[in-house]
């Protein structure tokens, strides 16, 4: 502490003599030049400083600063940005801007308003991205509607991330990280010396290769046994080759892959919303209606004798189990319960051929240039257990903590029958003892293919700069 103070007190010292060195020396020629910025928000290579929209360009420099290796990592340092991993879904990816989102991510059936393309490919869902192994040159965030140039799916606005092409020439880059609780990381990317020479018979063939590596032991101890909660298990590659058939003529493709297989974050409660739209708490209705009704039901000659050996101890456990989860209240805990650990599998793969061909000066249409981006992606995915943190697992005489809507819809059931048994009431106790009384549980196989094409026409005159298009999006499964 002693020698901070004095490091303190040096600092102190120094800056006024900053300050007048700062008033008297005069700029430097290149300290008044900002460094110029290259976007294709409007698909053509502009200045920053020139392009009409509201827009955040990250070049690889601050990239790297800001330590971003994925979409998620950006929620943090863009302003307008938002948005989070969907909980019990790894891999599945919310992203909002000025507060506009579309759903949950891990439900395929919805589109995103935010519209996520890398390397002009569209990418359709949000369970994966190859962000995390590309070498990333530059993202560009273009906030408010792009319907115009980036279709319908981009309401709130669009993310542009374009990734390093070879360069050409052989270089090597590694990155090893290690941390607590067992973190290891590695992202790899070799560059190779070209093949053949620009304009000379094939052309010019560049290639580069990358691998990322992420491993990390849950960071939340589980009661429950299964592995703990939040534990990290990535693995993804991407090959990457440029064609230069000539100056005028370019072909670049991608194949991407990544592999997800962890165990979800630790989910804890810390309330209960009103049972009904009157502000019914579900514990005094528990304690006050439930529970009483079930005690007369039983007192009933005929009573179902699952009434007292099994319904009547539940509703203690379920009272006993959500005044526990309130009594915790909002702090993080160092663990929790988990009646089937919350697992994510995700898979994705996909390829991309990008064509741009420059035809020069064409009279009254001024330069032009033709593109074509053919792509494909396929995405699978498997979720699986709860995101609660309520222990509902059922002891040898089928005694737990139920969820409360099970105990509403035996309430009415007895209510209907006096408390005796009957068929209906006879089935919903089979699915009691087949699938439990849990409060969350997924099980959900997703698989996702989508195929694209899109055609652009990029001309620009002394007076107009122009775009025509074609774009074919199809979602094969």
């Amino acid at each position: 502490m002693k020698k901070m103070d004095a490091l303190s007190g040096l600092a102190r010292a120094s800056l006024p003599v900053a300050i007048a060195l700062a008033v008297t020396q005069p700029l430097s020629a290149s300290a008044q030049v900002l460094e110029e910025v290259l976007v294709t928000a409007e698909r053509r290579v502009e200045s920053l400083q020139d392009t009409p929209i509201s827009i955040t360009a990250l070049t690889s420099d601050g990239i790297e600063k800001r330590g971003i290796t994925n979409a998620e990592d950006m929620f943090g340092s863009i302003p307008g940005m938002g948005g989070a991993t969907v909980p019990g879904s790894r891999g599945a990816l919310g992203m909002s801007i000025r507060g506009v989102s579309a759903g949950g991510a891990n439900n395929i059936s919805l589109d995103p308003a935010v519209g996520m393309y890398v390397d002009g490919v569209y990418v359709g869902k949000m369970l994966g991205t190859a962000m995390d192994v590309a070498q990333i040159e530059r993202i560009e965030i273009l906030r408010g509607p792009q319907g115009t140039l980036y279709g319908r799916n981009s309401t709130a606005g669009a993310l542009n991330v374009i990734s390093r092409k070879p360069l050409g020439e052989f270089a090597a880059d590694v990155t090893v990280g290690i941390g607590n609780y067992r973190a290891r990381t590695l992202k790899t990317n070799i560059d190779f010396d070209s093949i053949g020479e620009i304009g000379e018979g094939a052309g010019r063939l560049d290639a580069a290769v990358s691998f990322m590596f992420k491993d990390r032991d849950g960071l939340y101890d589980n009661y429950s046994g299964g592995g703990d909660f939040d534990s990290l298990n990535r693995r993804a590659w991407r090959g990457a080759l440029r064609w230069h058939l000539s100056d005028s003529f370019v072909v670049d493709y991608a194949y991407d892959y990544s592999k997800l297989d962890e165990n979800g974050s630790l989910q804890k409660v810390v309330g209960f919303t009103p049972l009904t739209t009157q502000g019914t708490n579900r514990v005094d209705f528990l304690r006050n209606t439930v529970l009483p009704a079930a005690q007369g039901f039983n007192l009933n000659p005929v009573a179902d004798p699952r009434i007292a050996a099994r319904w009547i101890p539940s509703i203690n456990e379920t009272i006993a189990a959500y005044e526990r989860a309130e009594a915790r209240g909002e702090g993080r805990p160092d663990g929790g319960w988990a009646d089937d650990t919350p697992t994510s599998e995700n898979e994705s793969n996909g390829h991309a051929i990008t064509a741009e061909w420059n035809l020069g000066e064409l009279g009254l249409l001024g330069d032009v240039t033709l593109k074509s981006i053919t792509a494909y992606r396929d995405i699978e995915t498997y979720v699986f257990g709860d995101i609660d943190d309520i222990d509902s697992s059922l002891d040898a005489n089928g005694i737990g903590a139920y969820n409360d809507n099970l105990h509403a819809t035996l309430l009415q059931y007895y209510a209907n029958s006096g408390g005796a048994s009957f068929p209906g009431v006879d089935v919903l106790w089979d699915a009691v003892d087949l699938n439990g009384a849990g409060h969350t549980k997924q099980d959900t196989l997703s698989n996702y293919e989508q195929v694209s094409q899109e055609l652009q026409w990029l001309g620009a005159t002394q007076q107009l700069d122009y775009v025509l298009g074609l774009y074919w999006f199809v979602v094969v499964k």
